[in-house]
Order: structure tokens, then sequence, then C-alpha cells
């Protein structure tokens, strides 16, 4: 992975360089392999995204209770790199290393934090027990290979380090109010059919069992619900279903439009026709709708697991 200071082919004219589509703009590196824009409304929506999260947690970068005087973090998938900078100034004895496709990161950022130009699904080149914390936000649906992510996060983790993952996903209403044929409930399930045609891994939520597979301990799974809207009657949650559904009304085409016309054949402007519907089904007072906001977390062990199958050393007889 290449720092944006490298004279590598990391940073060539292809990796620098945009695709337009739709009237959007996507990354030309590796083009068409992530579904999502990188111009400025989405990258808007990035903020308020990350204005969502730090308001679900309570005010904190990330759940896992367990970071404790960091020296190097790893954000796959930084987006704006809008987390990593917040991280760096919490961690200012830290550094703070965040990758992406696209080079889109401010150039002005607290001097613990730099960025990297990659394909998180490709092999790592860190070394072993490097990073303290591997945090990954919202890639689900765009991943391949969800194992070699642990794995490699397993391997380029200190002994003692976390891996944290956290994504929003799905709709739902717990009193029956939304409909299963709403624009909303369609909408999503569109949405997981794009991924699956997309011959992307299909979504899951938990990523606990496969974690515990390649040897995380201490694994801690939350689902915290946020309404689409300010109907609930607790403040906070009213407020934080406010910023919710705007994310979603503003950011609704940034989510669909490539997966919608890539890969379930849609012309753009039934697309919008679509999203239209779907922000007034986000306005309808009696949809008591909400979607989830899931964190997994977990931990290296400090001490190597033993190999059951391996041959006992040979006794010494001296």
């Amino acid at each position: 992975m290449s720092g944006y200071d490298s004279d590598t082919t990391s940073l060539s004219s292809t990796v620098k360089g945009h695709v337009y589509e739709n009237g959007r703009r996507y990354h030309g590196w590796h083009e068409g392999r992530y579904a999502m824009p990188n111009d400025e409304e989405e990258q808007d929506r990035m903020d308020l995204q990350h204005h969502i999260c730090l308001l679900a947690l309570k005010g904190r970068l990330h759940n896992s209770p367990h970071l404790e005087n960091p020296q190097k973090i790893l954000d796959l998938g930084t987006g704006n790199g809008i987390w990593a900078i917040d991280c760096g100034d919490l961690y200012p004895d830290a550094e703070i290393v965040g990758v992406d496709f696209s080079p889109i990161q401010p150039r002005w950022v607290p001097p613990n934090v730099t960025f990297e130009v990659d394909d998180v699904e490709q092999t790592w080149t860190y070394p072993d027990n490097t990073f303290d914390m591997v945090h990954i936000r919202q890639l689900i649906g765009f991943i391949d290979d969800w194992p070699k992510i642990y794995a490699q996060a397993m391997r380029v983790l200190k002994p003692g380090g976390i891996l944290e993952i956290s994504d929003f996903f799905a709709f739902g209403s717990d009193d029956n109010t939304l409909p299963d044929d709403s624009t909303i409930m369609k909408w999503c399930r569109m949405w997981i059919d794009g991924i699956s045609k997309a011959g992307r891994q299909l979504p899951t939520s938990d990523h606990s069992k496969q974690m515990a597979k390649v040897g995380f301990e201490g694994i801690q799974y939350e689902q915290i619900k946020i309404a689409l809207g300010t109907w609930p009657k607790n403040k906070a949650q009213k407020d934080l279903g406010f910023y919710m559904r705007q994310h979603m009304i503003d950011g609704c085409d940034s989510i669909s439009l490539a997966v919608f016309t890539r890969f379930l054949g849609m012309d753009k402007d039934d697309v919008k026709k679509l999203n239209n519907q779907f922000r007034k089904d986000l306005l309808n007072r009696s949809y008591h709708s909400y979607t989830n906001f899931y964190v997994t977390y977990g931990r290296k062990p400090l001490v190597p697991a033993v190999d059951a199958t391996a041959a006992p050393p040979a006794a010494d007889i001296s």
C-alpha cells in the first residue's frame, strides 16, 4: 500500500483520475470495483454519516473499550478520511493510516495521519504485528472475501489488537407500521439483489462467527436501532432519527444509483423516480421505521493459539 508522497505507480494518473457515470463521479483506479461515488455530494453524505455514528456510539469513535495508548491504527475504506482525522486528534501519539480507492482526503490533516491509495482486498504488505486497531466502517456489500479480510487483520494486528467493523443495514418496524410493499422495503430488497448479482458476498450484519474462526477472542456484537424519522418520543432518539432520515434522503442516489443501473439494468431516470418515492416514504410519519447500526469487535489473542495437530516436542533424554 502506497502513500500519497511516494513515486510508485499507485500515484499514476489512473489512480488520481476519476470516471463519470449518470452524472456522478467515481474512482478511476480499478474502475467499477466500488459502486459508490466519490464526488462532493458523496463526501457530504460521509460527513453526515460520521456524525450519526458518533451520536449512536455516544460520542465515541469506536465501540471497543480496550484501546489504550495505541501506537498505530489502520482505517480501511477511509472515504474522505473523517474518522481517521478525528482519530488522529484523539490519539496524538498514534500513527493513523487511512486506505481507500480514491485520493479524495484533505491534505491538511493532523501530522500523525496519512492516507494511502489501494484496494483493501489485495494482499496487504504491512508487517506482522503492526497495528493496535484495524477499523472498518460501511463496506457491507462491497467486499468479495470477508474471511480474507479477517485473516489479514489478524496477521497485521499486534497481540491484543482490535478489529472493529460497523455497518448500517436493513429497514424494519417493531409495530408493523412499515408495509412490506412500501418503497422503503422494496428499495432495500433491490439493493441486496443488485449486490448479489454483482457477485459480492451477500451482506451480513454479524461478523462474530467468521472472526472467531480465524482466532479473534472476546468478540462483542451490538445492534443499535436508529429511527428513520422523528417519530420516537425520546429526544435523543428523535434527534438521531432526524439526522438518519436526512442522511437517507440526501444519500439514496449515492447508495443506489450505480448498484441499480450497473447490476439490475435499470435506467437512470427510473432509479431517480424510485428514489423520489423512497424519499416520500421516509417522510411518512405513520411509518415507525428504523435502520440498524451494527458494531462487531474482537481482540487478537495475547498468546498465539496452540496447534493441537502439531507433533509434541521431542523428549530431552540427555
